[in-house]
């Protein structure tokens, strides 16, 4: 239940780090969710160290479908934003989801190169699932994107995406 977006060859040989045109997802297996749950919350600790700016950045995705079975890539996706008690998406629009994704923008993502709260310490997530409890298919994506001109060759502290401690909790 943990995940590196690095490449141990890149950056600091301590903490690996991220190369250009990058985009990245951890996709969760298919979920069921309750539809008469109360309360469904994903949630996850972070930490996140990529260029500053819109250029590269991390966010959480669900894909969802009517469709028993659907593969991610059949469903209809959308960004989730955060809970207001958790850190929000630092920008607006990423350039590297809009440099990848075919879908027109914006991608609101966390992006921070030493100056947010994330960059230096483990920070938990979290997101509310009950809009998509009504459908037969659901899979929860944390992503990462870089664009094409500044990694961790340029600046070997960014390490790129970290998470851990994955889970979806129903009335908990």
């Amino acid at each position: 239940n943990s995940w590196r977006c690095f490449d141990p060859a890149v950056g600091n040989p301590a903490t690996g780090g991220y190369e250009n045109d990058w985009l990245d997802f951890l996709v969760s297996p298919a979920l069921t969710l309750s539809a008469t749950a109360d309360s469904i919350i994903f949630n996850f600790w972070f930490r996140a160290y990529a260029e500053d700016g819109n250029w590269d950045g991390a966010n959480v995705w669900v894909f969802y479908s009517d469709t028993p079975d659907a593969l991610p890539e059949d469903c209809q996706r959308e960004i989730i934003t955060p809970l207001a008690q958790s850190p929000q998406y630092t920008e607006t629009d990423v350039v590297a989801f809009d440099l990848w994704m075919p879908d027109p923008g914006p991608f609101p993502a966390w992006a921070g190169e030493g100056s947010e709260p994330f960059c230096n310490a483990w920070t938990e997530e979290r997101f509310l699932l009950n809009a998509y409890a009504a459908y037969t298919t659901v899979y929860i994506a944390v992503a990462f994107g870089s664009d094409t001109a500044y990694d961790s060759f340029d600046n070997p502290d960014m390490f790129g995406l970290q998470v851990d401690n994955l889970k979806v909790e129903q009335d908990y």
